[in-house]
């Protein structure tokens, strides 16, 4: 199954047309709801190149062409590529080279633009919508060029070295490439439209092999293997270097994946959170006729889906106590229809203030409780790509890493007490090392609830940072965000 590419292909001397389709489908392209791909069932999608759209019924009347309803903006004929597809549902396509038809390179979407991002600069906006204006070609040749590329570039690998790890990590990047201009598109639809979202929060994913079910998601299983086998790899061999991300142990993980991927599919808009895990459960081997169990480092190679986030840190407060002072620089201001008003005070995010009267529908701040003591932990995010199958909705898998708020104590080191410069290093990070401690002692008790506290902590800060984006009511909230917490090991 390929995309149906909208638009028109430059050929000679002028502009050429799409080529006609199916009566059917021809009659609901007219209609606004048009395919995102041709499967032989005429299967069909909601407007929105991404699939994230609402869906229009057979009453409706578009007021705007098909073309007009993606704003699809036609630049020059030279802008316009033509390249070969491998038609995956064609007998034969693949390495044979048959089966391949005529495409042309869809343009990305510029109305979706968060203007208030880019106000007072136009001219730089429309610079940066033309470097990137259409999705990366994805003929055989264009394949191949981005996996040398990642395998030079990316990983700084010599390309004529037999290495079969570095073709794996270099296809991966050339497949996460096509992801993630997905991925953004989706991103910057939903927040232009400022939809509601659904939050998934799981401890474990039990995710799987990327490669294959990411180029099958976007229908460049066939082509990839071919460009592979034309470099002297087979794409079975180069799946088996991938290592399973150890997030997860059995049921309760595959259901969260699963969940992911049905989200991204039926075009939600949603995101699930999780725990980025150092160890994996578990290695096994045998030593002396028995099973022995090893912690499982999956990223001791890397992990080339996803995406490290320095931009998105939280500081997560652990233990302490709640003392109430006065409120002497004002702090966050609630009005009586619950909106929240950045005051002095207001980013503390330790700090809860009192309201003891309102004047004017204004409560005026007297007393703030202040979070004192404890321990602080950093949750770093790592973001991997979640596509849907066969649609351009992509969603987005957020994990959180702990990290030491101070991570390195030098005058303690410059004292010689070298092991007291890095304790909190050391306290914190073991916080996401393995999903699941022991639980038959105390201590394991206490880690499995810091665990899930620091995720849901961090994760609810995220939540509200990204609602907070636009001056809103609290009251709202539940108009924009949906949150489901997977069941979880007690």
């Amino acid at each position: 199954r390929i995309p149906l590419w909208l638009g028109a292909r430059g050929t000679g001397s002028g502009m050429e047309q799409r080529q006609p389709l199916p009566a059917r489908v021809e009659e609901e392209v007219q209609r606004g709801v048009f395919s995102t791909r041709l499967p032989s069932s005429s299967h069909l999608l909601s407007p929105s190149p991404h699939g994230v759209g609402p869906p229009q019924t057979a009453d409706e009347t578009p007021q705007k062409t098909a073309t007009d309803a993606w704003d699809v903006d036609m630049v020059a004929q030279d802008e316009l590529l033509d390249f070969e597809d491998a038609d995956e549902d064609s007998p034969g396509a693949g390495a044979s080279g048959s089966g391949r038809t005529k495409s042309t390179r869809l343009l990305r979407q510029k109305s979706y633009i968060d203007e208030a991002e880019m106000a007072g600069y136009e001219d730089q906006k429309e610079k940066l919508w033309k470097l990137m204006c259409t999705y990366l070609p994805c003929d055989v040749l264009s394949l191949q060029k981005s996996i040398v590329q990642h395998v030079e570039y990316t990983l700084a690998r010599r390309r004529y070295k037999r290495d079969k790890g570095s073709f794996y990590q270099a296809t991966a990047h050339s497949v996460r490439d096509r992801l993630i201009e997905r991925w953004t598109d989706t991103q910057q639809y939903l927040s232009s439209k400022d939809t509601k979202r659904v939050y998934y929060l799981s401890l474990e994913y039990l995710l799987g092999r990327n490669l294959q079910n990411a180029m099958s998601c976007l229908a460049l299983r066939n082509r990839y293997s071919a460009a592979l086998e034309e470099l002297g790899y087979s794409l079975e061999e180069l799946t088996e270097e991938e290592r399973d991300p150890g997030l997860g142990s059995g049921g309760l993980g595959r259901l969260a994946s699963c969940f992911l991927d049905s989200l991204a599919t039926l075009n939600y808009a949603a995101w699930g959170y999780g725990i980025r895990y150092k160890y994996g459960m578990f290695e096994q081997r045998l030593i002396s006729n028995a099973q022995a169990e090893f912690p499982d480092f999956w990223l001791a190679q890397g992990y080339p889906w996803e995406v490290e986030r320095p931009d998105v840190q939280y500081l997560v407060k652990m233990y302490g106590h709640l003392e109430e002072e006065e409120d002497e620089e004002g702090g966050m201001q609630v009005d009586s229809d619950g909106i929240i008003g950045a005051e002095k005070g207001s980013q503390k995010g330790s700090t809860l203030n009192l309201n003891s009267n309102a004047t004017n529908g204004v409560a005026q701040q007297k007393k703030k409780v202040v979070w004192k003591g404890g321990e602080d932990v950093l949750a770093l995010g790592y973001d991997i790509p979640v596509p849907g199958f066969h649609t351009w909705n992509t969603n987005n898998l957020r994990l959180w890493e702990s990290k030491a708020s101070c991570e390195f104590d030098l005058g303690s080191f410059n004292d010689g007490q070298y092991y007291a410069a890095i304790e909190e290093k050391e306290r914190s990070e073991p916080l996401t090392s393995v999903l699941y401690p022991c639980d038959n002692n105390a201590p394991g008790k206490e880690l499995r609830l810091r665990q899930q506290y620091f995720y849901v902590s961090a994760t609810l800060q995220d939540i509200l940072r990204r609602f907070k984006k636009r001056p809103r009511s609290l009251f709202d909230l539940p108009n924009k965000v949906a949150i489901q917490l997977n069941e979880t090991h007690p």
